[in-house]
């Protein structure tokens, strides 16, 4: 029977999953002595030591504690898978599963894109709040000087202006002057 759980490649993904599968064979505890003795179920402890996702930080910890070994080599292959896995060693990412990691980023994608989504749409109202404030503001200017170049109000109404200059009481311009 072939063996499955074997890496298809010596991926920075891959040697933690082997590096583990190794220590686990060295070690012998079996897959649910791993989950008494863990925080990690069955299923997960198989999915970490099959390459299929890569196992948490802690769950390496935790396996090193287990087997009396030195945590320093396992870590530093995790730190490398991490970067790769997680895309920020610029190598391509690990194919994706559902419940792997680059699921996990792409959540964290969604909401970036939310979030420019929500500063354009903020950048236009503002935009459309001033235009509307630019145009009020010239129509209230228009407004007054509208009224600054209207003619003034005559000093004087009916009997009042009686024997007065009407150019000089405001009477005479243009604008006062009613048809008959």
């Amino acid at each position: 029977m072939k063996d499955t759980t074997a890496p298809a490649t010596a991926s920075a993904c891959a040697r933690p999953a082997l590096a583990l599968r190794e220590l686990r064979a060295r070690t012998g505890p079996s897959m649910a002595a791993l989950a008494e003795r863990t925080t990690y179920s069955k299923s997960s402890w198989e999915r970490y030591l099959n390459g299929k996702q890569l196992a948490p930080r802690q769950a390496v910890e935790a396996l090193c504690t287990m087997a009396g070994e030195p945590p320093g080599r396992l870590l530093a292959l995790w730190e490398l898978a991490d970067g790769e896995w997680s895309g920020r060693t610029g190598g391509p990412p690990h194919p994706a599963e559902p419940d792997q990691r680059p699921g996990r980023h792409a959540g964290l994608r969604g909401w970036a894109a939310v979030g420019v989504a929500a500063c354009v749409v903020g950048a236009a109202v503002a935009a459309t709040w001033v235009a509307i404030l630019a145009n009020t503001g010239s129509k209230d200017s228009a407004a007054h000087e509208a009224s600054s170049t209207a003619p003034p109000s005559p000093a004087c109404h009916a009997r009042g202006c009686v024997g007065k200059d009407p150019g000089l009481m405001g009477c005479g311009t243009p604008a006062r002057v009613r048809a008959l």
